[in-house]
């Protein structure tokens, strides 16, 4: 009994620890993103701090200049008075994070966020796993498993 639970303990544990795996990793870059993308594309742009706080709407009608068929999804507020307002924005389905300098309301950086890379990696993994099945394999039944026509003419 005792070998049959230790059985049991490692192929469990064997095929489950993948997917936690994978769960915890994709949970983490959800998680520590905005530091992700702190760390891809540098601090962010300094800026001179406002005397007055501009409204919220003023800064994401800002942002809304560089792109105008977005919709703004998100707006961060800075962690000091130098940094500027960012912005999410989405634009045809894709991320983009607008910076906006709170004193003059002008977009100031448009960094590339950490969507394309994470997207770009995906991207390279599919196109490697279609490559080894062949890529018609996923989409068309193998030729022997189509029907043949019949050959000759209607009676």
């Amino acid at each position: 009994m005792r070998r049959l639970a230790a059985r049991v303990h490692l192929w469990g544990g064997l095929l489950t620890a993948p997917l936690l795996l994978v769960l915890g990793l994709s949970g983490s870059a959800l998680v520590f993103a905005p530091e992700i993308d702190d760390l891809l594309n540098g601090q962010p742009k300094l800026v001179s701090p406002p005397r007055v706080l501009p409204s919220l709407d003023a800064v994401v009608t800002a942002a809304l200049v560089v792109e105008p068929g977005a919709a703004a999804r998100a707006l961060r507020l800075p962690a000091r008075p130098e940094q500027p307002f960012v912005v999410e924005l989405a634009v045809g389905g894709h991320r983009l994070d607008a910076a906006v300098d709170g004193s003059t309301l002008r977009v100031v950086d448009v960094p590339v966020g950490l969507a394309l890379p994470v997207l770009s990696i995906t991207g390279c993994l599919m196109s490697i796993r279609r490559r080894s099945r062949g890529a018609g394999d996923l989409i068309t039944p193998p030729a022997a498993a189509l029907p043949r026509p019949r050959s000759g003419g209607a009676s």
